[in-house]
This record gives structure tokens, sequence and C-alpha cells, in this order.
């Protein structure tokens, strides 16, 4: 009987050592690249949520692991605002932009300016105000007729960021600005040192943009970061992936 009892013990014995293994092993793997509700993260997570989001509704959240770091995607709507946010484990607010709706005259003079000298007599359909975390403000405005659509994304200060022209008439002849590499530090951040004599423009640090570039970009994909200074802190503010998909 005493035999039986061992024999009983060394059974829960491995139950529970297979819960833990699944728990810390894979349970990483079916646990991370999901979505999760509000109650199922951690409080000081759910407290930067509520205090970024504002009276925005949240439409998901996607829990997942980043360099072995856990974080929380948020995706969260509002009256014309559309609010994205990416948030660490211990509540830290890792990036955050939001889109509202705006009008065409809201928008600063100088940005009217370089939209009037871009799209000429077109028709602009949507206009979205964008800010990302630090203040970095930006305009995108979608815009059609003649048989073309146009997307453009205009910085505060009116300096052109993004050019798209998509000609029905012409597949080959779309123009785009396209980003070409210029990697200056490869796979390494830069450091507040590296930027900090450049602090009062908006540096690209490893990669410039051309207007317009022929043809698509060859080889190998590269990531590339466009790096700047707001209060004091070095901020990735704009990525992009180029070469072949």
């Amino acid at each position: 009987m005493t035999g039986d009892n061992h024999q009983i013990r060394r059974h829960k014995i491995f139950r529970w050592m297979l819960v833990i293994l699944l728990a810390t092993g894979f349970g990483v793997t079916i646990g991370f690249g999901k979505k999760v509700s509000l109650t199922e993260i951690p409080a000081v997570v759910q407290d930067t949520i509520v205090r970024e989001i504002g009276q925005a509704l949240i439409d998901k959240i996607d829990r997942d692991k980043d360099d072995d770091e856990i974080v929380y995607e948020v995706d969260a709507e509002g009256d014309g605002i559309d609010i994205e946010l990416k948030i660490s484990g211990d509540g830290t607010l890792q990036k955050k932009k939001v889109e509202e709706e705006i009008t065409l005259s809201e928008l600063p003079p100088v940005v009217r300016n370089t939209i009037t000298r871009e799209i000429r007599n077109l028709w602009i359909e949507e206009v979205r105000c964008k800010t990302r975390l630090g203040g970095r403000v930006s305009y995108e405005i979608e815009a059609s007729g003649e048989g073309k659509e146009i997307d453009l994304e205009v910085a505060a200060d009116g300096w052109l960021l993004y050019k798209k022209i998509d000609d029905s008439d012409d597949d080959d002849n779309d123009d785009t600005i396209r980003i070409e590499a210029e990697l200056l530090a490869k796979s390494i951040s830069p450091t507040l040192s590296d930027v900090a004599p450049y602090r009062d423009a908006l540096v690209f640090y490893e990669y410039h943009v051309q207007r317009r570039i022929k043809g698509k970009f060859k080889g190998d994909r590269i990531r590339v970061t466009h790096w700047a200074i707001y209060d004091n802190q070095l901020q990735a503010i704009r990525e992009a992936e180029i070469g072949e998909r």
C-alpha cells in the first residue's frame, strides 16, 4: 500500500512538472502574438492605456515579444481619431501615434503652401494630423483628379516627407519619393551625442530622401531609421524598409 502511495505521489509530481514546463516553455510561444482583453494585462499597463487614450474606445490589444521583452500593442478609436500604442510590461509607453481627421483650414500656412504646390488643382479627399510620441507632428493628405491619386506626408514646418502618385493611365510611371539607404551606423543605433550637434533640425542619421528614383530597390531588405532629439531625448521618429519583399 505504501508503494502505491509513492507511485501516486510521483505521478502527481510529474504532472505538476509538466504543467510548469508548458507554462514557462511552450506557453511562451502560445501566449504571445495574440489578442488579449484588458483584464488579461497587468494593472500598470491598464493604467497607461486609460491615461493615453482618454475617451477613445479600445479596438484591440495584442500581446507580443520584442527583443525578449513583453510588449502590448493597442489600437483605439474615437470621434475621428485613431490611436496606436506600444507599452512595455512594466507600463512604460514606448510608442504612440495619434491620427486625427482635420479640415484644410486647420493646417498651418506653410503646410498648405506645400500641399498646393504638390497637388495643384486636384481634389483633396482627406486630411489627417499625425502626432507621434515626443510631439512630432506631420500631416497626411489624399488627393485625386485627372486620373491620378496622390498621397502626401508633410512635416509641420512644410517639409515634404513623402509623396506618391498613382497614375491609372500609366502603371510604369508612378512617381514615388523613395528612401535611399546611406547607412552610417549599420545596425548600431546612434547615441545622443551622435545626434546632439544637429539638435535644432530633424536629423536623417541613417538615410536620406531623394525626390525621384527610377525603378525598384534590388538586393537585401534594409531597415533604417530617422533619428531626432525632442525634449533632450533621442527618438526614432520614422522607420522604413528598403528592398524586395
